[in-house]
Protein backbone atom coordinates (compact mmCIF):
# COMPACT_ATOMS: atom_id res chain seq x y z
CA UNK A 1 0.00 0.00 0.00
CA UNK A 2 1.09 3.46 -0.69
CA UNK A 3 0.75 7.09 0.72
CA UNK A 4 -0.96 9.74 -0.52
CA UNK A 5 0.69 13.24 -0.05
CA UNK A 6 0.06 17.08 0.05
CA UNK A 7 2.61 19.38 -0.31
CA UNK A 8 1.83 23.18 1.68
CA UNK A 9 3.55 26.44 2.53
CA UNK A 10 2.77 29.45 4.40
CA UNK A 11 3.29 31.00 1.14
CA UNK A 12 0.15 29.96 -0.24
CA UNK A 13 1.72 26.92 -2.54
CA UNK A 14 -0.20 23.89 -2.45
CA UNK A 15 0.23 20.41 -4.55
CA UNK A 16 -1.83 17.04 -3.85
CA UNK A 17 -1.40 13.95 -4.88
CA UNK A 18 1.78 13.39 -4.91
CA UNK A 19 1.97 9.27 -4.31
CA UNK A 20 4.76 7.12 -2.68
CA UNK A 21 5.52 3.62 -2.43
CA UNK A 22 3.50 0.50 -3.84
CA UNK A 23 -0.07 -0.19 -5.24
CA UNK A 24 -1.84 -3.63 -3.84
CA UNK A 25 -2.31 -5.33 -7.23
CA UNK A 26 1.26 -4.79 -8.87
CA UNK A 27 4.60 -5.10 -6.34
CA UNK A 28 6.80 -4.22 -9.59
CA UNK A 29 5.15 -0.81 -9.89
CA UNK A 30 6.44 1.83 -7.52
CA UNK A 31 5.53 5.33 -6.83
CA UNK A 32 8.60 7.31 -5.51
CA UNK A 33 8.38 11.22 -4.73
CA UNK A 34 11.27 13.39 -6.00
CA UNK A 35 12.42 17.09 -6.37
CA UNK A 36 14.52 19.10 -8.37
CA UNK A 37 17.48 20.64 -6.84
CA UNK A 38 17.21 23.61 -8.61
CA UNK A 39 13.78 25.02 -8.90
CA UNK A 40 12.46 22.96 -6.31
CA UNK A 41 9.55 21.15 -8.39
CA UNK A 42 7.66 18.46 -6.52
CA UNK A 43 6.92 15.03 -9.17
CA UNK A 44 6.35 11.43 -8.29
CA UNK A 45 7.78 9.02 -10.83
CA UNK A 46 6.33 5.64 -11.68
CA UNK A 47 9.43 2.87 -11.34
CA UNK A 48 9.16 -0.69 -12.54
CA UNK A 49 11.52 -2.62 -10.50
CA UNK A 50 12.43 -4.77 -12.79
CA UNK A 51 13.64 -2.02 -15.30
CA UNK A 52 14.80 1.53 -13.25
CA UNK A 53 16.41 1.80 -10.67
CA UNK A 54 16.14 3.89 -7.44
CA UNK A 55 20.15 5.03 -8.89
CA UNK A 56 19.67 5.99 -12.23
CA UNK A 57 19.34 9.86 -12.53
CA UNK A 58 16.13 11.45 -12.49
CA UNK A 59 15.50 14.42 -14.39
CA UNK A 60 13.33 18.10 -13.90
CA UNK A 61 10.80 17.83 -16.73
CA UNK A 62 10.19 21.49 -16.08
CA UNK A 63 14.29 22.82 -15.87
CA UNK A 64 16.22 19.16 -16.72
CA UNK A 65 18.35 19.41 -13.40
CA UNK A 66 18.85 16.62 -11.12
CA UNK A 67 15.82 15.50 -9.03
CA UNK A 68 16.96 14.06 -5.72
CA UNK A 69 14.05 11.13 -4.09
CA UNK A 70 12.62 12.15 -0.89
CA UNK A 71 12.98 9.25 1.39
CA UNK A 72 9.60 7.61 3.00
CA UNK A 73 10.20 9.79 6.70
CA UNK A 74 9.92 13.08 4.43
CA UNK A 75 6.60 14.35 6.96
CA UNK A 76 9.20 14.89 9.43
CA UNK A 77 11.13 17.66 7.54
CA UNK A 78 11.00 20.71 5.94
CA UNK A 79 11.65 20.91 2.39
CA UNK A 80 12.45 24.25 -0.06
CA UNK A 81 9.12 25.41 -1.40
CA UNK A 82 8.93 25.50 -5.54
CA UNK A 83 7.13 28.65 -4.92
CA UNK A 84 9.31 31.31 -2.55
CA UNK A 85 12.06 28.97 -2.49
CA UNK A 86 12.15 29.23 1.65
CA UNK A 87 12.63 25.48 3.62
CA UNK A 88 8.80 25.96 4.99
CA UNK A 89 7.31 23.15 2.57
CA UNK A 90 5.97 20.23 4.27
CA UNK A 91 4.72 17.39 3.33
CA UNK A 92 1.78 15.76 4.92
CA UNK A 93 0.05 12.19 4.64
CA UNK A 94 -3.76 12.62 3.30
CA UNK A 95 -4.80 9.37 2.30
CA UNK A 96 -3.76 5.62 0.99
CA UNK A 97 -3.66 4.47 -2.07
CA UNK A 98 -3.72 0.81 -3.71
Amino acid sequence: MGNIYQAKCPCGFKQIDLLQGYGINSRDISYELYQCENCHMLVNYELNQQVDSLFKPVHCPECKASMIRLPSETVQHQHPCPECKKETLTLSIVGLWD
